[in-house]
């Protein structure tokens, strides 16, 4: 349905994802309602003062460790809180192992965790979440009066207009007088409607003009007689098979979005629960295709073999690397120590895995992690 694109622009994620000589991750929750710009630009700056830290522990020229720094005030002085209305940011800068340095900053529709991590790998561990999550449908809101066509993410919606009739029914619009008295984009749009809804042909027609070729499914909205006519009258590649029986327009689009939400969550997690009961059906086997040793999974992410692996969302391996590329893991973070489970991710995916964060009490085992391979 959809993909990192909709959230990242794919040359960013493409960086996030490269080796770095060194690079600084920092991820900030915010509260949307906050007018007072004062405590988020404080926090804000607790927390460049700690990547400061980190940087000045990088194997960087002190030139270089200033492009770093002066990117990311940069990036800090151009985030207004007054006006800021996004749940959270995150703010990535790197030295890349060759080519320039580069900062970005990226708005995210969840908090996340205070967070700054620095090292070679970027933290994208709190980004997967919300990747994996954000697929696209679409929300047809029907009643015998209305109806609505809306664009949606679990974490955000834009309607769409429905002003494309078949020419019949654009020479019975032409055709009405004009209301007196009336304004005249309201009373356009109220004729509009009282055509379009007069048949379903027309409304499918809109319909299938808007959406184009977006393969994303489509909830129909509706009460369940007028939903029943409605199909039986239409065919739309794109609708759901289970449509939700209620009025949608007893309800605000907060509420409509969250109804929507709750019926797509089973379709949404699709992927990741593939994988989950993949490792569930092989645990305690001797099949080869599945790991749950955290060194195996590592090792295999660095050679390309891992299909998609899981970790944690809430839960850490701090440590580094042997030369010989064993890890070390540590109970607590030391000074040049990364999140091992995010470099396992960061690894997967740069040898064209896929990677997924959960709650570890939804991993097998309540593991760490756990990955299938493709050999």
């Amino acid at each position: 349905m959809g993909d990192v694109q909709d959230m990242i622009e794919a040359e960013t994620f493409r960086r996030l994802l490269a080796s770095v000589a060194c690079g600084i991750s920092i991820y900030m929750a915010v509260d949307p309602d906050q007018r007072d710009k004062r405590a988020p630009e404080a926090r804000l700056r607790t927390l460049l003062e700690r990547a400061q830290a980190l940087l000045e522990q990088c194997a960087l020229a002190p030139d270089r460790q200033e492009v770093i720094s002066g990117s990311l005030q940069r990036l800090a002085d151009g985030v207004d809180f007054a006006r800021h209305r996004d749940p959270g940011l995150a703010m990535f800068a790197a030295c890349p192992e060759e080519g320039d340095p580069w900062a970005e900053i990226v708005s995210l529709p969840r908090p996340p965790e205070d967070l700054v991590i620095g090292g070679t790998v970027l933290h994208i561990k709190p980004l997967l979440p919300l990747i994996a999550e954000n697929q696209r449908f679409s929300i047809l809101a029907l009643s015998k009066a209305r109806v609505r066509l809306l664009t949606a993410t679990p974490f955000t919606w834009v309607e769409r207009t429905l002003d494309t009739l078949p020419v019949e029914a654009q020479a019975e619009l032409d055709s009405r007088p004009a209301v007196e008295n009336a304004p005249g984009e309201d009373a356009a749009q109220e004729a509009l409607m009282e055509v379009l809804v007069s048949s379903p042909h027309y409304i499918e027609a809109a319909v299938k003009a808007a959406l184009r070729d977006d393969p994303a499914p489509v909830v129909l909205v509706a009460d369940p007689r007028v939903a029943g006519g409605f199909l039986q009258e239409v065919e739309i590649n794109q609708i759901y098979e289970q449509p939700l029986h209620l009025n949608p327009f007893a309800l605000s689009d907060v509420e409509l979005h969250a109804k929507v939400l709750e019926l797509m969550r089973p379709e949404l997690d699709a992927d990741v629960e593939a994988v989950l009961e993949q490792v569930n059906a092989r645990l305690g086997t001797a099949e080869p295709t599945v790991a749950i040793r955290f060194e195996e999974i590592l090792a295999a992410a660095g050679e390309g073999r891992v299909d998609a692996i899981v970790v944690a969302d809430d839960d850490a391996i701090w440590g580094n690397l042997n030369p010989d590329g064993s890890p070390v893991a540590h109970g607590t973070p030391g000074p040049s120590d990364t999140d091992l489970l995010n470099l396992a991710a960061v690894w997967a995916l740069r040898n064209g895995g896929r990677a997924f964060a959960l709650k570890r009490e939804r991993i097998p085992r309540q593991l760490p992690a756990v990955a299938t391979l493709r050999f």
